[in-house]
């Protein structure tokens, strides 16, 4: 595979890593929101890559690549039936290696069929989709998509649990399934616009963390994905992800209604791709 092929792999699903970052869980995420609240949060994220893998063996080419990210996101407890439930959406403003504007807006939504708040154990399902709202220029995808939009529409669906454990520790694992809608203005390694294909992505994820006291909690996560091989204009596909990678997550309350959370993570094995040199996130939380 050429090193053209794992940069169009590597950033192909744009949608959900650099924007809306749909299927990628905190600690404590799948517990479910207390009925009536509604939530408004902005999140900045900085991202770093500096290497590039083929079939899991380093290329010898120098990578530098930096994407960083704001969010606005707003959020409200929605009951299905009697059934907890609540969705947001995502509003990013993306930066990637020099190119800038509004991403594409995520819509989400979750109902819990399971939640006990007494024993800590919360079974939930998840929707998502990524619309193709924001700034693309087909001549920033040559290689790879430099744009703030991933220019298609990405549908995800996932399902998970959290289960409280001696009190003050939270175990949480859930697993998730993407699919990519074509992106027929896409230039790749050709010199002529084609379609940037995607196969579908599979990931899944767990989490501990533990509570200090109601106002403070973190946590330790693992991330890992199957899939998503691409191709564009027709040719083979290629760049099957199968990543791994580890994250430390912190929240602190600074007030009964507001929270700041930090989470930082780093890549463990690459098959495909760039690895992540650094990852972080600090988002600001407000409850009504």
């Amino acid at each position: 595979m050429s090193i053209a092929n794992i940069l169009i792999a590597a950033l192909a699903p744009a949608g959900i890593v650099f924007t809306a970052q749909a299927v990628d869980l905190a600690p404590l995420d799948g517990i479910a929101p207390p009925p009536g609240v509604r939530g408004a949060s902005i999140s900045v994220g900085y991202r770093a890559f500096d290497e590039a893998y083929v079939d899991g063996v380093r290329q010898p080419q120098d990578i530098s690549l930096k994407a960083r990210a704001a969010s606005l996101r707003l959020g409200s407890y929605v009951p299905v039936g009697s059934l907890p439930g609540y969705v947001y959406a995502d509003f990013p403003y993306v930066e990637l290696d020099g190119n800038d504007g509004v991403g594409d807006v995520a819509l989400a939504g979750a109902v819990w069929p399971y939640a006990n708040r007494q024993s800590g154990t919360y079974v939930g399902i998840a929707g998502y989709l990524v619309l193709p709202t924001g700034d693309y220029d087909v001549e920033n995808t040559r290689l790879l998509n430099r744009n703030p939009s991933g220019n298609r529409t990405i549908g995800a669906f996932q399902t998970g649990i959290n289960q409280r454990v001696y009190e003050r520790f939270n175990v949480q694992m859930a697993v998730d399934v993407a699919v990519y809608e074509d992106n027929d203005e896409y230039l790749g390694a050709s010199q002529q616009i084609g379609t940037l294909e995607q196969r579908s992505l599979v990931s899944w994820q767990a989490s501990l963390s533990y509570r200090w006291s109601p106002a403070l909690a973190a946590g330790v996560s693992y991330f890992d994905n199957a899939g998503g091989e691409v191709r564009t204009h027709g040719g083979p596909w290629s760049g099957e992800v199968q990543n791994e990678r580890v994250g430390l997550w912190a929240r602190m309350a600074i007030s009964p209604r507001m929270t700041v959370a930090v989470n930082y993570k780093q890549a463990l094995d690459i098959k495909n791709g760039f690895r992540e040199a650094d990852n972080i996130q600090v988002r600001v939380a407000r409850y009504f």
